[in-house]
């Protein structure tokens, strides 16, 4: 095998073995667990801090996450609203959304926001830049309303 394929082969373990999301468990995470309070279910008002307008850039994942809702929902994309659309930095690597039992690396991330209502309920969708937007059924607040053009 030649060096370059032994560095792509180092490379690859590199990053399959950094993406874990999983912590060792010991009983200092399982303790730092309980003692974190549990997240709040955010209303659209909580979220809104600033009145931003939405990013027109945003567009291909407002409609993804759009398409995704009305599946959910067995509902026309035209019924629902997109109430909100912009960059943001979450507080971790959960994007705003941690799940129990799982570990975050715990870095400020780039991503984005996204809030949709349908008769009246509000339904959050979180994200990269990457990829499609994903429900989020417990938001937590990002740290900074916009990321800067440097992140993006």
């Amino acid at each position: 095998m030649n060096s370059k394929h032994t560095v792509v082969l180092v490379l690859a373990a590199l990053v399959i073995c950094g993406c874990r999301n999983e912590e060792p468990q010991t009983d200092h995470n399982r303790n730092a667990r309980l003692l974190e309070p549990p997240p709040q279910p955010l209303t659209v008002e909580a979220l809104v801090q600033d009145e931003l307008p939405s990013i027109p850039q945003l567009k291909p994942w407002t409609d993804m996450a759009v398409q995704d809702l009305a599946e959910k929902l067995s509902a026309s994309p035209d019924d629902i609203d997109v109430l909100e659309a912009r960059y943001v930095t979450w507080p971790d690597s959960s994007l705003g959304c941690p799940q129990p039992d799982m570990g975050y690396l715990q870095a400020l991330t780039s991503g984005l926001l996204i809030v949709l209502r349908h008769r009246g309920a509000s339904y959050h969708y979180h994200g990269r830049s990457q990829g499609p937007p994903f429900y989020c059924e417990r938001p937590r607040k990002p740290v900074a309303g916009e990321a800067s053009e440097a992140t993006r």
